[in-house]
């Protein structure tokens, strides 16, 4: 008789994969966090959703939140922040080199049943002046919850 995993192993056994969750689904607007919407966007527009690639947004006169989930590649953003803790790889990158204020974030989620590489990216427009890293990946970090 096997003697049971230590409980470390049992957990990273049963852990979802990101990527295998992503490729189930047609529509992401029920995985924007809408705290994180009425916050960074008050006021935002219906959300927009878009299915190739997978992809959700809302706004206002002067801000942007929106997600998309695709089959980029798996490796390191040249000129980007590595951002650790999300998934398999995050990478940072400023959409104003002047302000550096509005974000993209690119988390690498690895691959599917399928060996098909997902990603999901995170841009943040505030347009307001505002460092919104952490929003971005404070959003980052709600979506990969629901994705378990």
């Amino acid at each position: 008789m096997k003697a049971a995993a230590p409980p470390g192993l049992r957990s990273l056994r049963r852990d979802p994969s990101y990527a295998a969750a992503v490729a189930k689904l047609t529509d992401v607007c029920p995985l924007l966090p809408a705290n994180y919407v009425q916050k960074l966007v008050p006021g935002a527009s219906a959300p927009q959703k878009e299915r190739y690639p997978l992809r959700c947004t809302v706004r206002n006169d002067k801000s942007a939140l929106e997600i998309t989930f695709d089959t980029g590649p798996d490796e390191p953003i040249k000129g980007a922040d590595f951002i650790a803790g999300l998934a398999k790889a995050a990478y940072l990158e400023r959409l104003d080199p002047v302000s550096r204020g509005d974000a993209y974030l690119t988390v690498i989620l690895g691959k599917d049943d399928t060996g098909i590489n997902r990603n999901l990216h995170v841009e943040v427009a505030g347009h307001d002046g505002k460092d919104h890293k952490d929003d971005a990946i404070v959003v980052a970090r709600d979506i990969l919850a629901h994705l378990k």
